[in-house]
């Protein structure tokens, strides 16, 4: 008796290894996307308050001498 035709085990072995390949790089890609996205946030917050910081300090010095000025001048 000669048999022919496929044999699926290896297909079914190869396709589950690939599928597991394909979720674990899909994984590291998106714990790599979470990781690049929380340290440009992390970033862009220092940024944000370091300017926030650099304009609010003179306009608060100029607030505080034009009341000083206000307060000198007589009424």
């Amino acid at each position: 008796m000669i048999g022919t035709g496929f044999y699926i085990d290896d297909i079914d072995q190869t396709i589950s290894k690939m599928e597991q390949e394909a979720t674990s790089a899909l994984q590291s890609k998106i714990f790599t996307i979470f990781m690049l996205s929380g340290v440009t946030l992390a970033f862009v917050f220092v940024l944000a308050t370091f300017i926030n910081r650099s304009i609010m300090k003179p306009l608060e010095k100029f607030d505080t001498s034009l009341q000083s000025f206000a307060k000198a001048m007589p009424t």
